[in-house]
């Protein structure tokens, strides 16, 4: 049974608009268990991490952010989102994870790196991937990428564990998910498959 106390955790979604992250962002509210609250840019929904009730805000990154600092100082995770047929929108993550860093400083945010299918031309390679993250492991927790397939599972199984990885590094009572059970939380998603698309802690979240 879940503990009564609960966390609250912003997770926001990040990457370039023609990686249709705005699509996988309706579909992940689709698939959330007890949703309880939903707008055009976020969603709420209550989950259960080692036995402790959760609120969790998911929100797909605007264009243009009203109060950055505050927007991407307030998130205690983000998914980085590429497009697998694109390589420049790899590249591009970049920016994004320049603007996490800058407004969070020394506190490094644990992100997800979520390969989404697209109809480019220049694919991105398992090489491409690792120098991107040999480049950035310094300076954030960027989980790893693995290939996943195209069923509406394992979506949210990926978010599950970067959530429990979310979840272990604010409490800090848990070892971390990665050296202890070998876990990776990113992932390829195709979305092109789906026959269903719909129409805190100490963060900042306001679930």
């Amino acid at each position: 049974m879940a503990e009564a106390k609960e966390r609250c955790y912003k997770i926001i979604l990040m990457g370039d608009e023609s990686t249709e992250r705005a699509r996988l962002f309706k579909y992940m509210a689709n698939l959330a268990p007890d949703k309880r609250k939903e707008t055009r840019d976020s969603w709420t929904a209550t989950f259960t991490v080692s036995d402790i009730t959760v609120e969790v805000r998911v929100s797909d990154t605007p264009s243009k952010v009203v109060s950055p600092k505050s927007y991407y100082f307030s998130a205690d995770g983000a998914i980085l989102v590429y497009d697998t047929t694109d390589l420049e929108t790899l590249n591009n993550l970049q920016h994004w994870l320049k603007m996490l860093r800058w407004a969070r400083g020394k506190m490094q945010p644990v992100c997800a790196l979520w390969g989404n299918k697209g109809s480019g031309w220049n694919s991105v390679e398992e090489a491409n991937v690792t120098g991107f993250q040999d480049r950035n492991e310094e300076k954030v927790r960027l989980l790893a990428k693995v290939d996943v397939s195209n069923d509406d599972g394992h979506i949210m199984e990926q978010f599950n564990e970067l959530l429990k990885e979310i979840h272990f590094t604010h409490t800090k009572s848990y070892p971390s998910l990665r050296q202890n059970t070998g876990i990776d939380t990113g992932s390829v998603v195709h979305l092109d498959d789906y026959s269903n698309e719909s129409k805190t802690g100490k963060s900042g979240c306001s679930c």
